[in-house]
C-alpha cells in the first residue's frame, strides 16, 4: 500500500487533553494511530485544496444542501429559527 516508518512527537497539550490522550494511547494504540493519520491526511487534503485554488479566485460560499435557503438553522422544540 504505502511505507511506513516511526515518527516521535512531542506535543504540548492541557492537562485534561493530554491526560486523555496518553490514556486512549496506552488503551488502543491502533486507534490512536489512525486518528493522527486521519487528521494529518485532512490537513494536507485541505492545504493542497488550497494550492490549486488560484490566487484571485474567491472562496466558494458554504452550501448545506436540504437545508432552509441552503444555509444551517436551528430545530429547538420543533421549531425552527
Amino acid at each position: 500500500m504505502f511505507e511506513t516508518r516511526n515518527v516521535t512527537l512531542t506535543v504540548s497539550l492541557p492537562d485534561e487533553l493530554a491526560d486523555l490522550a496518553e490514556a486512549v494511547h496506552a488503551e488502543d494504540p491502533a486507534f490512536f494511530a489512525r486518528a493522527i493519520v486521519y487528521a494529518l491526511t485532512r490537513r494536507m487534503v485541505f492545504g493542497r485544496l488550497q494550492e490549486a485554488r488560484s490566487p484571485d479566485e474567491p472562496p466558494e460560499p458554504a452550501h448545506f444542501p436540504g437545508l432552509k435557503d441552503g444555509q444551517p438553522h436551528l430545530m429547538v422544540e420543533g421549531r425552527s429559527s
